[in-house]
């Protein structure tokens, strides 16, 4: 009976742990600006998008709109908690948390982007 106890809240804890995996989350951008590499800013049109916990350390989005298809895994740094998550990236970082979803990209090339979006889970 302790066996069968002990394995059952081990299931029960592991299942809650990773319980975001495999959640879709939709948002909606509320800023998309930048700075292009001549210094002149710039505003885009915001978007919708999605994305999706496919793993404990891979976030991938859906198709269309500026990540189109992005798939963002363990690369640098990747801290997950339950409903959240920070990405640090070579030339991005991300962040998901309270509903709110961060997106600074730099490159020499293009400038300064940063996107910031409302997010909700899908039901």
């Amino acid at each position: 009976m302790k066996y069968f106890l002990t394995v059952l809240l081990v299931f029960i804890i592991s299942n809650q742990a990773f319980a975001y995996i495999n959640e879709i989350y939709d948002c909606k951008m509320r800023n998309f600006i930048g700075i292009d590499k001549d210094g002149l800013p710039k505003k885009w049109r915001e978007q919708r998008f999605s994305f999706k916990w496919k793993d404990d350390f891979t976030i991938q989005f859906g198709k269309g709109g500026y990540f189109d298809n992005l798939t963002s895994e363990r690369i640098g740094w990747f801290s997950a908690n339950k409903d959240s998550f920070n990405i640090h990236h070579d030339i991005y970082i991300m962040n998901y948390a309270n509903k709110s979803f961060w997106f600074s990209h730099v490159n020499p090339d293009s400038g300064i982007l940063n996107i910031h979006a409302d997010c909700k889970k899908r039901q």
